[in-house]
């Protein structure tokens, strides 16, 4: 007789064990997305002025672009007047802006090389853990 309520007891127990690893799993999860939502705001904030950062870079970078070619072509822009081209050249010229944060200079190409590497190395750790 005992070992018969030992095997119900037994029999009962498995579907409470998948049950809690259920519940288990649904607890995780819930974890990681409030990580995620936690993270998520503070990685916009610190995102953005970087992104204005590089904007600020490349627009100086397209202007200085800009000097170049209107001193290499001058006669591409015969109806503006002298004047005008020669105080752009002279404003492009004196012209270095450079956008910083804590004294680093913000550049295009490493914020995209920094994104690039931070999405590879979260595929690869979501391979190894998963």
């Amino acid at each position: 007789m005992q070992r018969n309520s030992e095997n119900s007891s037994d029999i009962s127990r498995e579907p409470a064990f998948a049950e809690d690893t259920i519940l288990d799993n649904t607890k995780l999860w819930l974890h990681i997305s409030a990580m995620i939502t936690n993270i998520l705001p503070w990685l916009l904030l610190t995102l953005m002025p970087l992104c204005m950062a590089a904007r600020v870079s490349s627009n100086y970078q397209t202007l200085n672009k800009a000097g170049c070619q209107l001193h290499g072509r001058p006669f591409g822009y015969q109806s503006t007047p002298q004047q005008d081209i020669d105080s752009f050249l002279l404003y492009v010229s004196n012209l270095h802006l450079q956008a910083k944060i804590l004294w680093i200079p913000v550049r295009t190409y490493f914020l995209v090389s920094v994104l690039v590497l931070s999405v590879m190395s979260l595929i690869i750790l979501s391979y190894l853990y998963v």
